[in-house]
């Protein structure tokens, strides 16, 4: 019998046996490219699962870091208005304290004591309205 030519089997002459068992060959490797298909496609709802999971955690994790990353700006924010506060304190206490002194030491050179009392006394003074200031500016 003579079988007909293609790329796989080139023309030439073989016996019914031999196309039986070279038919049977190839069924078999189908069944085997079925089977490891099969066995595939039997893991994908398993792996689309597995990763659905992944996907959660980290979109979890993402939300947890998003909420973080805010509180932290806020908290940073708030540094910086205390920083600001604490400057002008600086300032203003500074500012007050020399007014204070100016006073002390002109009342100094009026009389020795009292000028001493006052130039303690303005300079107390001064570096306590100044702290006020800056709360309130």
């Amino acid at each position: 019998m003579q079988v007909e030519s293609n790329d796989l089997y080139p023309l030439r002459e073989c016996s019914d046996d031999e196309l039986l068992k070279s038919q049977q060959k190839q069924i078999e490797h189908i069944a085997e490219e079925m089977d490891a298909l099969h066995e595939i496609m039997s893991e994908f709802p398993e792996i689309i699962t597995e990763q659905g999971r992944e996907l959660l955690r980290i979109e979890e994790r993402t939300y947890l870091a998003v909420k973080e990353t805010e509180a932290s700006v806020k908290n940073l924010e708030a540094a910086a208005i205390e920083k600001e506060k604490g400057n002008r304190f600086i300032v203003y206490a500074s500012a007050g304290g020399l007014m204070g002194t100016a006073v002390g030491a002109a009342g100094f050179l009026i009389n020795p004591i009292v000028g001493g009392i006052a130039l303690v006394a303005g300079t107390a003074l001064g570096f306590t309205m100044g702290g006020i200031w800056s709360q309130e500016f």
